[in-house]
């Protein structure tokens, strides 16, 4: 079984984890693969954030859709710079 907090491999029967000293959950006692907790940590690749950035309302939306089911709160915020960007893209360039 892994770490939820750090990843790292925990002894079974193990309380803490020996490398970060995260409590073991009733929920970690389950064997969980690296990827399984890659998944669950809501984490995601940072260069979802040049979409939006470089190609505005456009991709914002598909970075969007891209990061929704891993974090929410980021993939809004996504869609906002690139809602953002294309504005100021429209009154610097005419665009």
């Amino acid at each position: 079984m892994f770490c939820e907090n750090c990843g790292k491999e925990i002894t079974p029967g193990a309380k803490i984890c020996g490398y970060c000293g995260t409590p073991v959950t009733a929920y970690e006692q389950s064997i969980q693969t690296p990827v399984q907790l890659y998944k669950q940590s809501g984490s995601y690749n940072k260069l979802w954030w040049l979409l939006p950035i470089f190609v505005g309302v456009i991709g914002g939306l598909i970075a969007f859709f891209g990061v929704r089911k891993r974090s929410t709160k980021a993939a809004v915020i996504m869609l906002v710079v690139g809602i953002i960007s294309t504005i100021i893209g429209y009154f610097l360039f005419g665009i």
